[in-house]
């Protein structure tokens, strides 16, 4: 049409991409992906098997297969359509299959997005979702994707029992897996299968078994994915995902492919565009531990433009654009009266209870009423009647018979002596199904009062048809009566007299079963028996395969071969123990090394000699030229690794010096060390019951008297340097007086470091003044100070107080008081002394000149220079990241950067004793370190220990490889060996000849594993793996298992996200006892370093530093384009609600607040309900945890009890059934953030805030945002290596620019730069001809 806007065809479209394909074509290879094989008949892969033709092979398939006829105009339809059927062209397939949907569905096939648009994610379900545990499994989806299965035969009528089987099994996996789900049937969804009746009866068992007898959350009363209920209940439960069907399975006969692919294409849409991500059924793989999935995330912005010209497109074709639209108004046929229907429903419920199946027997006494009542002839009267009467004896042997019983091979009717005209046997089973489906619809009530658990075996097709061949065979024989039990007559009679009771027509008894004769059909004989035929014996078959018939095993006999081999190891042919010629070609007690090639005899190599050695030190070149070119890459790649590894360990990092100690040295240090510790014991001991000798005196007097002397001459220095710094401005003078600072340790001159911070502190106070004079800083708000400042002007005064406290003068006390009023915080004051509550200091501070002020204009000042809130919001507000963790004070001599905690020295000394420690403990708090120190102590302790470092990814091993360079480069190595070496699967660097390696989990496995390098296996002292957790993965979890079983030496193993710790190093103490079984008594003595065989497991749960979460937002009414999120915002109630009684708790345990989010907590809760006397409590002035304490700023420690009690308020809450307030705080936690994203969207139109085109063009302001923040350095995460380099290329462009407009406004040009470089290449090439 002209002049209308062109629909794109794919989602990419939208953000300006092109599409680089055609329009897909049905079974074309331009759809299948990379790497895959199409699906046809002609593909080269064995396994596929077409359903259409396996279901043409089996000799009953003509019987059930045929859609539901609800009309003589419909048979003649398919009558013309089958007689046409040997001659139709692929075209004709598709025209017909246009037949079963609307205009509306080819309209969706052609406008939909294809599938080589759609491009999802591979993603673990059920772990990358812990923001939201719930998701929504799509009903139907569940239904196709069951029939679907290949095992389950439908052409026969339907096997009910095994369809529940796979519907509970595979729901029993998800929720084996902790998967939390609802299941929802949307009720137009019912259309897809009005033209098959048997689906529609699954569709109806499917629902109301999962309903009363299953545990799970069945929903149905939504009428389909566009409706105001939908939203409303994705708006509820905010689900994590929907398992939805792309209807690309191989279907089951009689469901039009292209309206099922329509059909789960729009509903794919409209879950879409509802904001909900999707996962497609069809190839959701289950694990022993995980569910992986194809993950399709929602796209918000692309899905609103696509949906708008998809109902665009359906409006100008006169169309409603819902599911149901998508087919023929084609609808079951109904009863012709209802009124009837519920009288024989309430009739028969009264015998309901006598009905030994249930609910199972009521529908079925039902609906056989209901086909014989129907206007027949009188010969088909007669056959329907005798019909009916096999169905009610098939029901009644389904609660006799077992599952191995009904499980016989099915008889071929077309080769069978007698048998019902195909067509009418057809029909009328077609008939029973739909009218279940009408009866099992207009019962609910009745479903609830009876017994509902044989309603999963509602009926069994292939019994059916088995039953009634046994039957006609009997019948044509005369022999029907014998066939049947007592027993079962009886039941048959009961049910049959139901069925005459309430049905309109004259009926015969129920015995004899069939009662119309049938006529002979003239064919073949029976088939034999092919299984006596075809039978082989082991030894045929072992010729059959190709086996040499003189092939022998040698006879072994355990608990596993005789398991898992059973009796085919008695069918082979085995070696005589007691032959002399097998005994001689047995080695016992031999290790086995394979060293050449089987059928080659060439050596053999194994993945380390094949590993690519880049820097080989054996084969230098003989050309001078060339070994110099070596020489050269060997330096460079020094370099290299030392600059990175320095840009690792920061600036000023120094190397210490490592000396290998001898053996008589480590022992003689071990009793120093012991010593001293003895002596330092006895020394605390004396002090405290004996007086000072006199030689004690006079070492304290000289003591005292080299301490005078230094302070004297750094008060010297100290006075010099604040001369010169009168005329600098504060920024700069703060900068020197911190260098000074240095040099002026708290044991050296306390003294003179008081009044330096003293004096810096009175610059930022300076800075303070001008801030709030001007009325911001650089990084504040207009109007608004910089509480940066402020910030380091109350830790300052918090570092002067606990580090030269006992040396503050009055004076000095007083200023600092006077700098905490000055910020209006002076209730801080009372944390310090008493006697800093005098109002001098606080004068003085405020003015350096005046002496007199009055009250008026100080009270003015007082509130121009106030931050205009209290000490501890203040504290939770904004220094959130400075508040102090309570550790230990005293020095530990093996650590000489910090002072470790307890739990960092129980590693160290599990190192010391050469023990095992199984470390867990969050990220960036320390635990890597103990690894560097274990890598020390085997360099101090010799030349020929190895340390491995495992790490699971080869970019974490490059990194690790640098530091340990940067740390131990600088010790002197004998020849041929090397500090460190690298393995992995690229390449190799010093792998055998170094003292750490740092390897992958494979590549170690390959060593440890080699016969030829177990030489190198005993060298081991320590193995460490970094992030352990991984074994807990399902590609390359076995490799973990593996070595930590394999290492002959202690081990390290450290992680942050092991929820279950003492399962792990119980399982790992279990397998070092076994190891010290295995290595005896005797043979550990031998070693010089014996190892302990316990395994230590240190457990540390707090991070050192909060996680806070921000949203790049960029709007042109709101300064901070970083918005804060708080954790809780992505909570629903329903989840709390859900894991209210969770022993873990109800909040997510990774879901911890900063004081900053607690204190927001706090503020919201108050607003929702501001009269609530136990919230009251928790305000951050009056709650006591904080009033309590007894230092100036309030501890970490503190600060996470006030957010226990905060959220134990909330939970108090839940309890009280306060829901709407809980619901409430949560949705005023993320309102500010839902309503800058919104603004964002409209100014940022038509860009998706959410696509890569945003994030490139945002890239420099978000990184100029986070270095004006000073959040910088950063690191960008993202799974797409191609956007990664776009960001690079973006930012290293923007960069050069910037560089070569500063270097222009510096008046330099591009040849002055060329020239500088030309001189300084001439230079270092100058200075290396002075060196030769």
């Amino acid at each position: 049409m002209a002049g209308r806007e062109e629909i794109p065809d794919s989602w990419e479209q939208l953000d300006g991409e092109p599409d680089i394909t055609n329009d897909p074509v049905e079974d074309s290879a331009a759809e299948v992906p990379d790497g895959e094989t199409p699906d046809t008949a002609d593909s080269s892969d064995d396994s596929y098997e077409d359903p259409e033709e396996e279901a043409s092979l089996r000799p009953n398939s003509a019987v059930f297969n045929s859609p539901r006829r609800l009309s003589s105009d419909e048979d003649d339809s398919v009558k013309d359509i089958a007689d046409s059927e040997s001659g139709e062209t692929d075209c004709e397939m598709e025209d017909e299959d246009d037949g079963e949907i609307s205009s509306a569905a080819k309209l969706c096939v052609k406008h939909l997005p294809a599938d080589n648009h759609i491009k999802p994610e591979w993603v673990s379900l059920l772990h990358d979702f812990v923001d939201s545990e719930l998701f929504i499994i799509d009903g139907d989806s569940l239904l196709l994707e069951l029939l679907s299965e290949v095992n389950l035969d439908w052409s026969s009528g339907g096997q009910y029992l095994h369809f529940i089987f796979l519907l509970e099994r595979f729901l029993h996996t998800f929720h084996q897996l902790g998967g939390i789900f609802h299941i929802v049937f949307l009720r137009d969804m019912h259309a897809l299968w009005t033209g098959c009746s048997s689906m529609m009866l699954a569709r109806e068992v499917m629902i109301l078994h999962l309903q009363q007898n299953t545990p799970y959350t069945v929903t149905t009363h939504i009428p389909s994915a566009d409706s105001p209920d939908w939203r409303e209940y994705l708006q509820k439960n905010r689900p994590a995902f929907v398992a939805i069907s792309d209807g690309n399975q191989n279907l089951p006969l009689g469901l039009p492919k292209k309206a099922v692919v329509s059909v789960f294409k729009t509903l794919l849409l409209h879950v879409l565009s509802g904001g909900v991500n999707c996962v497609f059924m069809s190839e959701i793989e289950h694990t022993a531990t995980k569910a992986f999935g194809f993950y399709l995330e929602c796209r918000p912005h692309k899905m609103r433009l696509w949906f708008e010209a998809y109902f665009s497109r359906y409006r100008e074709e006169g169309q409603h654009p819902s599911m149901l639209s998508v087919l023929q108004h084609n609808k079951t046929e109904d009863c012709k009266n209802k009124e009837q229907l519920r009288g024989k429903v309430m009739a028969v419920k009264q015998l309901g209870p006598s009905l030994p199946g249930g609910v199972r027997d009521v529908v079925t006494v039902l609906a056989c009423a209901q086909v014989l009542d129907q206007g027949l002839t009188t010969a088909d009267a007669q056959i329907t009647e005798d019909i009916v009467r096999l169905f009610l004896l098939h029901v009644v042997l389904l609660r006799h018979l077992s599952l191995k019983q009904r499980a016989q091979q099915l008889r071929d009717f077309n080769r069978a002596p007698f048998s019902f005209p195909d067509e009418l046997l057809s029909h009328v089973m077609d008939q029973v199904q739909v009218h279940m489906v009408d009866i099992l619809q207009e019962c609910g009530n009745l479903v609830g009062e009876m017994e509902t658990k044989f309603l999963c075996d509602i009926m069994d097709g292939r019994l059916f048809l088995q039953l009634s061949y046994l039957i006609l065979e009997a019948h044509s024989r005369g022999q029907q009566a014998s066939l049947l039990s007592e027993d079962l007559c009886c039941e048959l009679e009961d049910l049959w007299s139901i069925v005459t009771d309430i049905s309109q027509s004259d009926l015969g008894p129920a015995i004899p079963v069939i009662v119309s004769p049938v006529d002979r059909t003239e064919g073949k004989n029976h088939p034999t028996d092919q299984q006596e035929q075809n039978a082989h014996s082991v030894s045929d078959q072992l010729k059959a395969l190709g086996i040499n018939s003189r092939a022998a095993f040698f006879p072994v006999s355990n608990q596993l071969v005789d398991v898992f081999a059973g009796s085919v190891n008695k069918c082979l042919t085995h070696l005589d123990r007691t032959d002399r010629e097998v005994t001689a070609a047995i080695t016992e007690n031999q290790d086995f090394d394979e060293t050449y090639h089987w059928h080659s005899g060439k050596p053999l190599a194994d993945d380390y000699d094949n590993t690519k050695d880049n820097f080989n030190h054996e084969q230098l070149p003989t050309d001078k030229w060339e070994r110099m070119k070596v020489l050269k890459g060997k330096q460079k790649f020094s370099r290299h690794m030392q600059s990175y590894g320095e840009s690792l360990e920061g600036p000023g990092f120094q190397k210490v010096p490592i000396v290998v100690r001898q053996k008589s040295d480590q022992k003689q240090e071990e009793k120093e060390r012991k010593k001293k510790e003895r002596q330092e014991k006895a020394k605390t001991a004396k002090q405290k019951t004996v007086k000072k000798s006199n030689k004690d005196l006079i070492k304290e007097a000289h003591k005292k008297k080299e301490e005078e002397a230094k302070t004297s001459q750094m008060l010297q220095q100290w006075q010099t340097l604040k001369a010169s710094l009168k005329s600098s401005k504060a920024a700069k003078s703060i900068q020197e007086l911190e260098r000074f600072l240095e040099r002026c340790g708290r044991e050296q001159v306390p003294l003179v470091g008081t009044e330096v911070q003293i004096n810096i502190l009175q610059h930022k106070l300076d800075m303070w003044k001008v801030q709030c004079s001007k009325g911001g800083g650089d990084s504040g708000d207009s109007g608004h100070p910089n509480l940066k400042t402020a910030v380091d002007i109350v830790q300052t005064v918090s570092n002067i107080v606990d580090k030269y406290g006992q040396h503050l003068k009055p004076k000095q006390k007083q200023d600092l008081a006077g700098a905490l009023g000055l910020l209006g915080l002076s209730d801080m004051v009372g944390y310090m002394d008493a006697d800093m509550l005098s109002e001098g200091g606080e004068q003085s501070m405020l003015a350096e000149g005046s002496k007199t002020k009055t009250s008026k204009r100080k009270d003015e000042d007082m509130k121009k220079y106030s931050v205009q809130m209290s000490s501890n919001r203040f504290q939770l507000q904004h220094m959130g990241h400075l508040l102090k963790r309570e550790g230990r004070q005293d020095a530990d001599p093996r650590v000489q950067q910090f002072i470790p905690d307890t739990w960092q020295r129980e590693l160290l000394d599990a190192v010391d004793n050469n023990e095992s420690a199984l470390i867990v403990a969050p990220t960036s708090s320390g635990k890597t370190y103990a690894s560097y120190y274990c890598m020390e102590k085997v360099l101090r302790d010799g030349d020929d220990g190895v340390v491995v470092y495992v790490s699971p990814t080869k970019a974490l091993v490059n990194q690790v490889a640098a530091t340990v360079y940067a740390r131990f480069s600088n010790k002197t190595m004998p020849d041929g060996m090397s500090v460190y070496g690298v393995f992995t699967r690229d390449y190799r660097h010093n792998a055998l000849n170094c003292q750490i390696l740092v390897t992958v989990p494979q590549c170690l496995e390959i060593l440890l594993l080699a016969p030829h390098r177990q030489k190198w296996a005993q060298k081991l002292r320590y193995v460490i793996f970094d992030e352990v957790h991984c074994m807990g993965s399902e590609i390359g979890a076995e490799v973990w298992e593996h070595l930590l079983l394999l290492v002959p030496c202690p081990f390290l193993a450290l992680s942050a996200t092991i929820s279950n710790p003492h399962d792990l190093q119980s399982w790992l103490q279990s397998a070092k006892d076994f190891q010290k079984q295995s290595d005896g008594q005797a043979k550990q003595k031998k070693k010089a370093n014996p190892q302990l065989y316990n395994v230590r497991l240190v457990v540390y749960g707090e991070r050192y530093s909060d996680l806070e979460k921000y949203v790049y937002l960029p709007c042109s009414n709101s300064q901070d384009s970083l918005v804060p999120m708080h954790p809780y915002s992505v909570l629903t109630l329903k989840q709390l609600q859900d894991n209210f009684d969770n022993p873990e708790g109800a909040f997510p345990r990774d879901l911890t607040l900063s004081p900053r989010e607690a204190l927001q907590l706090y503020d919201t809760m108050a607003k929702v309900w501001p009269e609530r006397d136990s919230l009251k409590a928790l305000e951050a002035d009056a709650y006591r945890g904080f009033t309590t304490r007894d230092r100036l700023l309030i501890t970490k420690a503190q600060a996470r009890k006030y957010e226990a009690d905060l959220k134990r308020e909330l939970l108090t809450w839940l309890t009280e059934h306060q829901l709407e307030k809980v619901d409430c705080v949560l949705g005023m936690l993320n309102s500010h953030m839902v309503m800058q994203q919104s603004t964002c969207a409209q100014e940022l139109k038509p860009v998706d805030i959410t696509s890569r085109v945003f994030l490139k063009d945002q890239i420099v302001e978000l990184l100029g945002k986070l270095k004006q923040e000073d959040k910088l350095p950063a690191l960008v995460f993202t799974f797409d290596r191609g956007l990664i380099k776009d960001l690079v290329d973006i930012v290293d462009v923007t960069l050069s620019e910037m560089q070569m407009e500063t270097l222009k406004n510096m008046g330099v040009t591009q040849s002055s730069i060329k020239k500088d470089r030309a001189m300084i290449r001439k230079v270092e090439k100058g200075k290396k001809t002075c060196t030769r």
